[in-house]
């Protein structure tokens, strides 16, 4: 059975259940994506031009052929991307339609995206109408931080995967899924939630359900969290809008592009987003990244625009 998903602004019918809001009847998104799904390996697009690899042998690859794109995640799952925005999953005997929605929300639309717009590795939330980007390496507490601040009262936006559209000196983020998938550890951080009473994913994580805002809102500031064994309390600086790009460069959400054409179409939109958003590098203690005091601290800088005092 076939659900209609409102996700990063488009309009994707899947054969696979996803953990996104539903599109109501007549929303057609600014994209279209449809996702199909087979249960056996696409063996035959092993050809085509490798622009995108990561790990030897290829723990993930992407390969371009005649204008098609066909991504592999190893031996757990193949995707077919046609010119056409129509995907086709195909899944080996053992891959569980659950890790297939994980990916292709991921790291699949991620690279669909990132054909026409910026994405950003970051998780995204409202803290008093304004919107924060967080962004870090994988581990580096992102997703961690947006749902501790989601608990003091701040709107979801996406998690993990940021598509933004620029428009003059605008940025607008659009909408991701209705969860934030966390690491169990996190769970320290938000005493609300216990491992009994939330739902685990398929890759082992944690689910934390909320419903994002319905509508792409303006980005306000970008947020590079650091984690520092020699600071005792949060600090923050400024990055220059150069300083900035090198920053998301180093943090792709799509791994080991080595497609020229990409690499230079990924600069051009980042300088476009560092140069309509102001970017602070955060650092907070190691360990202690989520006490009550530094979410109280961050949530105040966000909502004054980083005047306050150091």
């Amino acid at each position: 059975m076939t659900g209609s998903y409102r996700l990063y602004g488009c309009l994707v019918r899947s054969a696979l259940p996803l953990v996104a809001p539903h599109a109501e009847p007549g929303w057609t998104g600014d994209r279209r994506i449809k996702l199909s799904c087979r249960p056996h390996r696409h063996d035959e697009d092993r050809n085509g031009t490798v622009i995108a690899e990561v790990g030897s042998p290829a723990a993930f690859s992407v390969s371009r052929q005649d204008g098609d794109h066909f991504i592999r995640f190893s031996d757990v799952a193949g995707f077919h991307v046609g010119r056409d925005d129509d995907v086709t999953a195909y899944l080996p005997e053992g891959t569980s339609e659950g890790l297939a929605a994980v990916l292709f929300t991921g790291t699949v639309m991620s690279f669909m995206l990132a054909q026409h717009d910026p994405v950003l590795h970051a998780s995204a939330v409202r803290v008093r109408g304004r919107t924060v980007a967080l962004v870090a390496s994988s581990g580096g507490g992102k997703s961690t931080t947006a749902a501790a601040l989601c608990e003091r009262g701040a709107e979801l936006v996406t998690d993990d995967v940021l598509r933004v559209s620029v428009g003059g000196a605008q940025v607008l983020c659009h909408p991701g899924p209705a969860e934030i998938r966390l690491r169990p550890n996190a769970l320290r951080y938000l005493p609300a939630l216990s491992a009994d009473s939330a739902p685990s994913t398929a890759d082992g994580r944690v689910s934390y359900r909320r419903s994002p805002v319905a509508e792409p809102v303006p980005l306000d500031t970008i947020v590079y969290l650091r984690l520092s064994r020699e600071t005792e309390g949060l600090r923050y600086r400024p990055l220059s809008p150069a300083d900035a790009v090198v920053t998301l460069l180093r943090i792709p959400r799509v791994l080991g592009i080595r497609d020229p054409g990409m690499l230079t179409s990924q600069l051009d939109q980042l300088a476009a987003v560092c140069d309509a958003t102001p970017m602070y590098e955060v650092t907070l203690p190691w360990g202690d990244l989520h006490r009550d005091d530094h979410l109280d601290e961050l949530a105040a800088l966000v909502e004054d625009g980083f005047h306050g005092s150091q």
